[in-house]
């Protein structure tokens, strides 16, 4: 969004040099942000990066894999057999739930209907293989990181 605000303002005041479009003369207001008189477009992202700052800290911290342990809701994790599990382990108890219980349409493979069990964990009663995989995300939370450390 940024860069679209700063597009904006760099058409409006006309600071691309004729010769080159990708290069743009900074006037006052600009060469205060970047510290130069002239800038290209693809230097601009780096120059802006110095301004901004993460909003959220990395979720995944070195030598961990972003499918490492998830907390559960106590529900989902009574119906798995496991306090806390990897989202993966969560999907695989989850299809083999509804393998077991035939509860995949069969004139679409892709549709999943629920039955009671499943309808109480996640709240609807049918969803997408794609969509199962999201409903597991939102019932899921990821460990507290500052533990990991």
């Amino acid at each position: 969004r940024l860069i679209k605000l700063l597009w904006r303002y760099i058409k409006r005041h006309d600071l691309q040099t004729e010769a080159n479009r990708n290069v743009i003369a900074c006037d006052e207001k600009l060469k205060k942000v970047f510290g130069r008189e002239t800038v290209t477009s693809f230097g601009m992202s780096k120059l802006i990066g110095k301004h901004i700052s993460p909003t959220t800290p990395k979720a995944v911290p070195a030598g961990k894999s972003s499918v490492d342990n998830y907390r559960g809701t106590p529900e989902l994790a009574a119906f798995c057999g496991e306090e806390t599990n990897n989202r993966f382990t969560i999907t695989k108890h989850l299809w083999a739930h509804i393998k077991k219980h035939g509860l995949q349409d069969p004139a679409n493979k892709k549709r999943i209907i629920f039955d009671d069990t499943l309808q109480a964990l996640f709240g609807v009663g049918e969803a997408t293989a794609f969509g199962l995989a999201k409903l597991v995300s939102a019932t899921s939370s990821p460990p507290d990181l500052k533990s990991t450390t």
